[in-house]
């Protein structure tokens, strides 16, 4: 037990040494950022002071000698140098720190670091390199921080140029696995394997490392990778000792990945921050020279010096530092009228003695400092309007935007040039002045517009806070007047069922103090009811309570009665849709959401409701073999501007296919892009049946015409033959047409898918022929249906039979008899069924056997030789010792069922 506790007693010491350890670590790492924070701030007001002389002294001092202005070149160079090394440093501080925020815009990424890389080309190519920047357009904008962008792609190009004497220098950009790459590749002397994976430590330099100079603090690579992970991205190295080196970026595309607080609508649009890179780099060569103003000087134009007509306007300068406050006073004593203080307690007493145009100060004050005298001059409404620009060493974009909502309306960052600092003041000078004359001129406005109510032909009122008393109303001969306060105005003005919604409405807009509308009936001057339409804002007090309401109402009768013609023109369009059995469709592109009139849902297959419409839903129900066709159809009409037109199926859940035939149209915004299509469709499946019909029918009046015709023709080629004279044809020929007359009056009385009946057949022509004879007997099952290939040709034959009964066989004679008998059998291997037709005449006083035959023999012509060849028949025609036997079989198509039935 005691060596338990010993043990967990020791457990407990050492877990609360390493708590106090790494608590002392943390103390230690925030005080280590907290002192570079310090430093760096520092450090920017001396080198306001530096560079702010020296830049005015080199650009307005043309009689400087050559080694005077060499020497000031050289302090410029050293002191850009140190603000770089700043910059660097507190870069570094607020990263670790967490304050460092960016302003992540979408950007046009590759006209941005071909820029970058750009400004490099006149350093690179006088150290007789080849830059190649290979950066096409993207397809679409990057969400980057400007400025830390900069400082990657920077810090890379000056690392690259430092290291490589001869070869090339390749500047990529690309889109690869969703994600925006940036690598930059050299031929310089490469990395040795053991040191990559340290060299993006802080402070770490690879040792023996063969570049351009020995200088460098180390932490360049560092930065690049801390400003990438704020990109939620990265940066890796591939080398190859001897033979260079690629660096690559790598950043997410879109803006999910990025906090949405920090997302801005544009970019930062300022001068590129190279200068001291390109000022380094260039030091870095044999043969360095200064540097003309157009390779490294940022984009900052300088403010003409206007002649002024009047007074000066007035500055006030607030800073601690004297010397900053002499630094600027001299910049711009030469332009405005300026007073220095030392404090914020000492410039708002300046105020108080006299109203600036414009004030200066610095952030960090004893007493007062800037963001304290900020707010108190935005508390005080007599200097409340007074531009105020801050001046601050504390960089980066939480400082810009913590001043800027304070109220500040610019905020300089220290070091500033000459030339920034008076063309910022100049802009908000101007920018006030323009401030002064929009306020006389809104002051203006509202005389104008007391002047346009009086002159407005709607009608204005004033009701109490409550809206129970109307205070006046200028009715403007639409409705009385109310000039005396009045609490009946609600049963004097508005219809009695428009009241409750009226007071309703008021008290809406009191509880919200908001604005009032509504539109509803009123009581006209002549006693008729018409419409208007009531708005009024309430007027707040100081405290913000409601004091009184003006509004206007303005009538709207005539717009309300269109309103009501344009809904009964709508509820008979959507009346004339549902008749028409119209699916309409109205498609929101943008959006992608999709109406469909119930019609159209039927149309589909879908229940009214039953689905959400969609794009997907239109064409889940599309046959597959359509569907290709009917989207290219709509991807062509989306692109060609042209008209939507495509005829497709649709399979319902049960299985049926209906066709559709759908016409639309696009609408496109101001861009060019599609936004809105609207469409109908109309059910074609009746019209393709019907169309289907027709084709077979015309394909069989063809075919029977065709058959008709060779009939005719055999039949007049055969009757000619047969016939003594012109009028022996004529009355034959006549007989043999009126057969076929009656064969196509009956295949044209059948339906598409009916066939003549042989029963029918044989009744007509008897019927035609021989009249209602009792001495006919018909034996046979009825229904048996004929192709109607077979009719004409065994119409004619049993013409030929009953013509000669009629002229000379058992029709002819008294006791003559005629028995016709059919049947159905299968006959043959293959069980097809057969028609067998037995024409018996008996009672017949037949000539002595070897006489002539009577007649043309046409008749049995057509039976022995047409039937076979033309029907496949099987036939016999004799003569009996009491008239004519006949046998005809021919092939039938009919069911085994039908065959049943008939058998």
């Amino acid at each position: 037990m005691a060596t338990q506790l010993a043990s967990s007693f020791a457990e407990t010491l050492a877990y609360e040494e390493e708590r106090r350890r790494a608590k002392a670590l943390a103390e230690i790492d925030r005080a280590k950022t907290e002192f570079f924070a310090n430093v760096s701030h520092e450090f920017r007001t001396p080198l306001t002071l530096m560079l702010g002389p020296l830049e005015d002294v080199l650009t307005r001092s043309p009689a400087l000698s050559p080694e005077d202005r060499e020497r000031l070149e050289v302090a410029q160079r050293n002191a850009l140098r140190l603000l770089k090394l700043v910059n660097t440093l507190l870069d570094f501080s607020r990263i670790e720190a967490g304050r460092a925020q960016g302003a992540y815009a979408p950007t046009d990424l590759a006209r941005l670091t071909a820029d970058l890389a750009g400004v490099f080309r006149s350093a690179v190519e006088s150290a007789g390199l080849k830059l190649i920047v290979d950066c096409p357009p993207l397809p679409e904008p990057a969400y980057v921080d400007r400025e830390m962008w900069e400082k990657i792609v920077l810090n890379l190009l000056s690392n690259a140029f430092k290291f490589t004497s001869s070869g090339e220098i390749e500047v990529r950009l690309i889109v690869s696995q969703g994600n925006f790459e940036l690598s930059i590749r050299d031929t310089g002397t490469g990395i040795p394997q053991d040191e990559l994976p340290k060299l993006f430590e802080r402070f770490h330099r690879v040792a023996d490392a063969r570049g351009r100079t020995h200088e460098g603090s180390g932490i360049g690579l560092a930065l690049v990778q801390e400003l990438a992970r704020l990109h939620a991205g990265s940066v890796d190295v591939t080398s190859s000792l001897g033979q260079g080196s690629t660096f690559t970026v790598r950043i997410p595309r879109g803006k999910s990945h990025l906090p949405a607080e920090q997302i801005k609508a544009a970019p930062n649009t300022g001068p590129l921050g190279a200068q001291p890179f390109i000022e380094e780099a260039l030091r870095w060569l044999p043969d360095a020279s200064p540097l003309e103003a157009h390779v490294v000087a940022d984009v900052v134009q300088n403010v003409p010096l206007q002649d002024r007509t009047g007074a000066r306007a007035r500055i006030l300068l607030a800073d601690d530092n004297a010397d900053m406050r002499d630094y600027v006073r001299r910049l711009l004593e030469a332009r405005y009228e300026v007073e220095t203080v030392g404090d914020g307690e000492a410039a708002l007493a300046a105020m108080a003695r006299a109203k600036p145009d414009l004030v200066l100060s610095d952030v960090m004050m004893p007493r007062i400092d800037g963001m304290q005298l900020l707010a108190r001059v935005r508390a005080d409404p007599k200097v409340s309007t007074v531009p105020i620009i801050l001046l601050s060493a504390r960089a980066g974009e939480e400082s810009r935007v913590e001043g800027m909502q304070a109220g500040a309306d610019d905020y300089l960052i220290k070091p500033f040039s000459a030339s920034e600092l008076l063309a910022r003041v100049e802009a908000h000078l101007k920018m006030a002045q323009l401030r002064a004359e929009a306020t006389e001129s809104l002051r203006a406005s509202a005389e104008l517009f007391r002047a346009f109510v009086t002159a407005s032909s709607d009608i204005v009122y004033r009701m109490s806070p409550d809206g129970t008393e109307m205070r006046y109303l200028q009715g403007k001969d639409f409705v009385p007047h109310t000039l005396a306060p009045s609490q009946r105005w609600l049963a004097k003005y508005i219809h009695p069922d428009d009241q409750a919604q009226m007071m309703a409405a008021i008290a809406r807009a009191i509880e919200a103090k908001s604005i009032f509308e509504l539109e509803h009936r009123i009581i006209r001057a002549d006693g008729t009811l018409g419409w208007a339409h009531s708005r009024a804002i309430p007027m707040l007090d100081g405290s913000g309570d409601i004091v009184e309401w003006f509004g206007t109402a303005r009538e709207i009768t005539e717009q309300k009665q269109a309103e009501h013609e344009l809904r009964k023109s709508e509820e008979r369009l959507r009346s004339a849709v549902e008749v028409g059995r119209l699916g309409l469709w109205d498609w929101n592109v943008t959006t992608g959401e999709v109406y469909w009139s119930d019609e159209h849902f039927r149309m589909e297959g879908y229940g009214v409701g039953e689905v959400t419409p969609s794009y997907d839903a239109w064409t889940a129900r599309i046959h597959p073999a359509d569907r290709p066709a009917a989207e290219a159809a709509l991807r062509q009409a989306m692109q060609t501007r042209q008209e939507f037109v495509s005829e497709f199926r649709v399979v319902h859940p049960d299985g049926v296919i209906r066709y559709l035939y759908g016409r639309g149209r696009f609408f496109y915004d101001e861009a060019g892009q599609p936004i809105r299509m609207t469409g109908a469709m109309v059910d074609m499946t009746e019209r393709r049946e019907w169309e289907e019909r027709q084709k077979v029918l015309v394909a069989e009046l063809q075919h029977r015409t065709r058959n008709l015709l060779g009939v005719v023709r055999s039949t007049a080629d055969k009757t000619a033959r047969a016939s003594t004279d012109l009028s022996d044809f004529r009355v034959r020929f006549r007989d043999r047409l009126e057969a076929l007359s009656r064969v196509q009056g009956l295949l044209s009385r059948l339906g598409e898918h009916d066939r003549v009946a042989f029963d029918d057949l044989i009744r007509t022509e008897l019927s035609a022929v021989a009249g209602g004879s009792e001495r006919i007997v018909l034996d046979g099952p009825a229904g048996v249906r004929l192709r109607s290939s077979t009719v004409q040709m065994l119409a004619m034959a049993l013409h030929e039979l009953a013509t000669n009964a009629v002229k000379y066989g058992a029709l002819a004679q008294p006791a003559g008899r005629l028995s016709v008998q059919w049947s159905l059998q299968r006959n043959g291997t293959d069980g097809k069924p057969w028609l067998n037709i037995a024409w018996r005449e008996s009672g017949v006083d037949m000539p002595p056997r070897g006489a002539g035959p009577v007649g043309t023999g046409q008749g049995r012509e057509l039976i022995e030789q047409a039937l076979p060849y033309q029907l496949s028949a099987r036939t016999s025609y004799t003569f009996a010792s009491d008239g004519v036997c006949c046998t005809i079989s021919i092939p039938v198509s009919l069911s085994t069922l039908e065959l049943d039935e008939h058998a």
